[in-house]
């Protein structure tokens, strides 16, 4: 089943949605090289546009923990970003934080 989304596919969207599908499941990639997702985040977060996520949000969505790890990479490097808005203050969530890929670079 192939995905369906009315999106732009320009490069911001498919370096946000590439991201966004990494965040997602980063868990579940056997012998993850923490050091090439480090670097792998770091460039594609240049591409990160507010407007442009939340279409992607709109018309692909994602789990509250993807965007958690999304907010939390983003304000890791003070990136202006509204992700805040889509989760819920009290809940803890299992998300990935740029720290954790410190520790093994």
């Amino acid at each position: 089943m192939g995905l369906k989304a009315n999106l732009k596919f320009d490069d911001a969207t498919k370096r946000m949605i590439e991201l966004l599908e990494v965040l997602e499941n980063y868990k579940k990639i056997e012998d993850l090289n923490k050091s090439n997702l480090k670097k792998f985040i770091m460039i594609s977060i240049k591409y990160y546009d507010e407007k442009i996520f939340l279409k992607i949000l709109k018309e692909i969505g994602y789990k509250k923990s993807t965007l958690a790890s999304l907010k939390s990479i983003l304000d890791s490097f003070s990136i202006k970003n509204t992700i805040d808005y889509y989760l819920n203050g009290t809940s803890k969530y299992d998300m990935l934080k740029m720290e954790e890929l410190d520790e093994t670079t």
